[in-house]
C-alpha cells in the first residue's frame, strides 16, 4: 500500500512497538527499544551500497545483503566493544552472535507485523530466517531435571495462591516451560498460532 511504500524502517519500529505495547512489560519494551537503538536504526557501512542509515530506508528498500551486513555488523560490533570493556559486564560475557540474532528477531517481526497484519507490505519479509540465516547459538549448559521440574510447578502453583504475580506472567512462564519456546516468542505469540494441539509460530 501507499503507507508501506512512504514508512521509513524507523516509523515501522515505532508503531510495531505502540501496538505491542499492552502485551509487552516495560522491561521488554526497553529492551526491544535498546536494540532497535543501538544496533538496527543506527547500522550503516560508509562507501558502499550501505551507507544509508537502516533506520531511513524506506520498507521496501530493505534488502536479504543489507540484512546480512547487519547481522555481520552487530556480532562484530558487540565482541569488539566486550573485548575494549576495562570492567566486565553484570551478568557475565556478552555474544556478538546472541545479540545479533535478537536485533534480527526485533527486525523479522516488525516486518512481519506490516506483511500480515497491517498489509503495507506484499511480502516476502527481506529479514526472515527463509532470507538470512541466523547465528547458531550454543545450548544452554542449564537443564531442569524432573524433580527441579515438580518444585518448580508447586512453586509455581504457591505463587498463583498468593497472586504473587499476575495471572497472565504465570501462564507465559507455563507456556515457555511446557512447549520450550524462548520467552520473547511466548510474549509476542498470537491467538491465530494456535492450532490444537500445536502452537505454530510465524516463518
Amino acid at each position: 500500500t501507499m503507507t508501506g511504500l512512504r514508512l521509513t524502517i524507523e516509523e515501522l519500529a515505532q508503531r510495531f512497538h505502540e501496538a505491542h505495547a499492552d502485551r509487552w512489560t516495560p522491561k521488554t519494551i526497553d529492551e526491544y527499544k535498546r536494540l532497535w537503538r543501538l544496533h538496527l536504526l543506527p547500522h550503516a557501512v560508509p562507501d558502499s551500497e550501505h551507507r544509508t542509515a537502516l533506520g531511513k530506508l524506506k520498507l521496501p528498500e530493505l534488502t536479504p545483503a543489507r540484512v546480512v551486513a547487519l547481522k555481520r555488523d552487530i556480532a562484530a560490533k558487540v565482541k569488539a566493544e566486550a573485548v575494549a570493556a576495562t570492567q566486565p559486564r553484570r551478568g557475565g560475557q556478552v555474544n556478538g552472535m546472541t545479540v545479533a540474532n535478537r536485533a534480527l528477531q526485533q527486525l523479522t517481526a516488525a516486518y512481519q507485523w506490516a506483511i500480515d497484519k497491517m498489509e503495507w507490505l506484499p511480502g516476502p519479509n527481506p529479514a526472515s530466517e527463509k532470507k538470512v540465516d541466523m547465528f547458531k547459538e550454543r545450548p544452554s549448559k542449564a537443564t531442569i531435571g524432573p524433580e527441579q521440574y515438580k518444585a518448580l510447578g508447586q512453586a509455581l502453583q504457591k505463587i498463583e495462591a498468593k497472586e504473587l504475580l499476575p495471572a497472565r506472567t504465570l501462564a507465559a512462564i507455563r507456556l515457555i516451560l511446557r512447549t520450550g519456546c524462548r520467552p520473547h516468542e511466548i510474549l509476542t505469540a498470537e491467538l491465530a498460532w494456535i492450532q490444537p494441539p500445536i502452537l505454530i509460530g510465524p516463518d
